[in-house]
């Protein structure tokens, strides 16, 4: 039975051998293996994770700016209220005031008009009584002597003298009116601005002001493309600082700049070549390449997608050694407010004394390289006046 067992178990093994080999057999010529070279993924990684911690950077100053602004606009809405009651309690103070002495100034000249009134309505019955006694001895000397027993001849008619005085009564008379000052004109308070408005660092920009823009290395690059005969390479770093001032609506008028690269920093992926490549740009002595931004020609301005097309003027200087560049760029501001700005230019080594790398005549790289770059700038805070 042991020994029945043992020749199935080597027949099993046998068939499942044979299995895996007659299933290779049907698809090997089915199965395709490539090895893909690296597409950038790693340097794509870097530059979205470089972008989202500049990102988090502007929304972090954003809500400091936020949180010190709200406290500022809270003690000034306070101190607004404070001061809205203080003046409003002033003014009722005042208008109490000024009613009390109003008040006081009515009856002042009621008891004037008054007493005014009591001594015309003495006078008034004075001459009113002079009047009657005028008049009854007037008609009793304008009378003729009656004897006694004789009447008087009815029709007989009493005249008054033309010349008797009449006392009439200024009735329409007014106890004047006090005097009250007009209310002065009260000036237009200035608009005050809502407490709950904030500008964030974030929204400070305006496309047509002159702004100091600072270069964010992490997202920016700067570079060349070479060809040999073997085969073409780049070099590549983001080891730089760069400072500009421009105006973007008007890009022509005195912009300044200057990008400072680390040369010993710039990778071509091969650490030979990089060693050669450090040799030849001496960079021992000179381990800077600095670009300096003398003028800037203006081709396209468009403020309304915010963006700029031109050439800049400036001057290379590569081992210590500087000359006049062109060079055509793009200029846009993104939705994070950066300024981002591309361009490239062709450039002659021999013209900066490099030497052209050539191993025996066998495998030589062109004089000529393309010189690129891609810069991503933030906008320094607005300097106050």
């Amino acid at each position: 039975m042991a020994r029945l067992l043992q020749v199935v178990g080597v027949l099993a093994l046998l068939g499942w051998t044979g299995g895996g080999v007659a299933a290779w057999m049907l698809t090997k010529e089915q199965v395709k293996v490539e090895i893909l070279p690296d597409s950038g993924g790693e340097n794509a990684g870097a530059q979205a994770l470089a972008g989202l911690e500049d990102r988090i950077s502007t929304l972090e100053s954003d809500l400091r700016a936020l949180t010190r602004a709200l406290g500022e606009n809270l003690g000034a809405m306070d101190e607004a209220l404070r001061e809205d009651q203080a003046r409003h309690a002033k003014d009722l103070g005042t208008s109490v005031h000024r009613i009390e002495t109003l008040v006081e100034q009515a009856r002042g000249e009621q008891a004037r008009a008054a007493a005014g009134l009591d001594a015309r309505l003495v006078a008034l019955d004075a001459e009113l009584d002079g009047l009657a006694n005028n008049g009854a001895a007037l008609a009793a000397a304008s009378q003729p002597e009656i004897t006694a027993g004789e009447a008087a001849q009815p029709g007989t008619e009493t005249e008054i003298p033309t010349d008797t005085p009449v006392l009439v009564a200024d009735a329409g008379t007014d106890a004047a009116e006090p005097a009250v000052d007009p209310e002065p004109a009260a000036a237009t308070p200035p608009r005050k601005r809502s407490f709950l408005a904030f500008d964030l660092p974030s929204d400070d920009f305006r496309f047509d002001e002159r702004r100091t823009w600072t270069v964010v290395p992490e997202l920016s690059r700067v570079g060349f493309d070479a060809k040999s005969t073997l085969h073409d390479f780049t070099g590549v770093t983001s080891k730089l600082t760069a400072t500009f001032s421009v105006d973007l609506a008007h890009p022509a008028d005195a912009p300044t700049g200057r990008v400072v690269v680390d040369a010993t920093d710039l990778n071509t992926g091969l650490e030979d070549r990089d060693v050669a490549m450090r040799e030849h740009l001496d960079t021992g002595n000179h381990d800077q390449i600095v670009w300096e931004l003398a003028g800037f020609d203006a081709d396209t301005v468009d403020a309304d997608q915010q963006s700029v097309t031109g050439t800049v003027r400036g001057r290379m200087t590569i081992r210590g050694i500087t000359r006049e560049t062109t060079t055509p760029v793009k200029l846009h501001v993104d939705k994070s407010r950066r300024l981002v700005m591309e361009g490239e230019m062709m450039l002659k080594l021999p013209d900066y004394e490099v030497p052209v790398p050539n191993k025996l005549g066998l495998i030589s790289m062109e004089e000529e390289v393309r010189v690129w770059l891609s810069l991503r700038a933030r906008p320094e805070a607005r300097e106050e006046h």
